[in-house]
């Protein structure tokens, strides 16, 4: 008999705001992924200094292009590409954030943060996502650290999946443990967030920034149980409401 799975809300929530956030729509109701921090100039200087910045206009409003594969690649497998770059840096987060809120998020998760490093996805990882929908496979590969990753098997009675109207699975979850990790993933609209807790008291995020990129960040989980504990206002991932949404 099938086991029911929990999808954790945090899973759900990230996908959430990854997919939100990264389909501002212009009146002609085309998909655009290039805004990173949205705002309104206020002077015709203002706008130069930002279009001489990377900006661009839109419907009178102005968006941050964001770059493609910003950093070099330093090691390489099969299915990713790591690169060389602290990204726990202020100026390397301004590089990854897709809008002023993830640049919040990433610069709160600093204080809880060990290291946060860019990998590039290859083709096959692309594929595991449609391939455990479909039941083609049960593998699942995870990038951490500096070439390091994580291959699992996951077992069908804890893997869930939530169809649309036509029958097509459209967000998976699962849950994998082991001897000395906790896996949780999701995946949605080509998009995927890991949650790796390793019994030694380090967890990974892993979630999507564009596609093909993925933002690996080691977390310290003590300190982030102790901050959190201090400050309730502040909830990671936050409403995808306030996302993508030009000021």
């Amino acid at each position: 008999m099938k086991k029911f799975i929990w999808i954790p809300l945090i899973i759900i929530g990230a996908l959430v705001i990854y997919i939100v956030s990264n389909q501002s729509l212009d009146e002609s109701g085309t998909s655009r992924s290039s805004s990173q921090i949205d705002t309104v100039t206020k002077t015709q200087s203002e706008k130069r200094d930002m279009l001489d910045n990377g900006y661009e206009e839109v419907d009178g409003r102005m968006y941050y292009k964001l770059p493609e594969r910003p950093f070099k690649v330093v090691k390489e497998s099969e299915h990713f590409a790591w690169t060389g770059e602290d990204c726990v840096r202020q100026e390397n987060i301004q590089l990854l954030a897709n809008n002023q809120l993830r640049f919040e998020h990433f610069m709160y998760q600093n204080n809880y943060a060990l290291r946060r490093q860019l990998v590039y996805v290859k083709e096959p990882f692309s594929k595991q996502g449609p391939d455990l929908i479909s039941g083609a496979s049960r593998d699942v590969k995870i990038p951490l650290l500096d070439g390091n990753q994580l291959a699992l098997e996951v077992d069908p009675e804890y893997l869930q999946v939530h169809y649309d109207n036509d029958e097509e699975g459209q967000l998976l979850g699962f849950m994998h443990e082991g001897n000395d990790k906790t896996v949780n993933g999701g995946y949605a609209n080509g998009a995927w967030v890991f949650y790796v807790d390793f019994s030694n008291g380090v967890s990974y995020h892993v979630e999507e920034r564009i596609p093909g990129e993925l933002i690996v960040t080691e977390i310290d989980k003590a300190a982030q149980m102790r901050l959190e504990n201090q400050d309730h206002s502040h909830t990671t991932p936050r409403s995808p409401a306030a996302v993508g949404t030009p000021r």
